[in-house]
């Protein structure tokens, strides 16, 4: 039911809208073509280093990669919501990869092994 002058929202109606890809320069563009191996990218705060690793990603996934063999680990909550907010308007037609601080991926891989039996004592009471 919607208010005389005031649109029903839905999802549809509220869906973020699609981002475009950044320009990167050349320096940037060697880091998006770095195909295997490791690879440490620095730089001061403001640089662009996380928007070149999701861009590495949405390279990844848009050029066959499954997102469910990509995980993108982050330092804080905020950082991890605004990562998946990011892929989520880069990639509107795939599922993006997992997105999860090291605390709570840590938490989900003891409390699997705790379901699994393989862990025997509940360490989740033992913070």
């Amino acid at each position: 039911m919607a208010l005389i002058g005031i649109p029903e929202i839905t999802l549809e109606k509220t869906a973020l809208p699609f981002i475009e890809k950044p320009i990167f320069d050349s320096q940037q563009h060697k880091i998006l073509e770095h195909d295997s191996g490791s690879l440490l990218v620095t730089g001061t705060a403001g640089t662009g280093k996380t928007t070149l690793l999701a861009e590495a990603v949405v390279n990844k996934v848009l050029n066959g990669i499954n997102s469910d063999k990509i995980i993108i680990f982050c330092f804080s909550r905020h950082s991890a919501r605004a990562m998946r907010k990011y892929l989520t308007r880069r990639l509107p037609d795939y599922s993006i990869p997992q997105v999860a601080t090291f605390h709570s991926f840590t938490h989900s891989v003891m409390q699997a092994a705790y379901n699994q039996g393989l862990v025997v004592e509940n360490y989740a009471f033992h913070h």
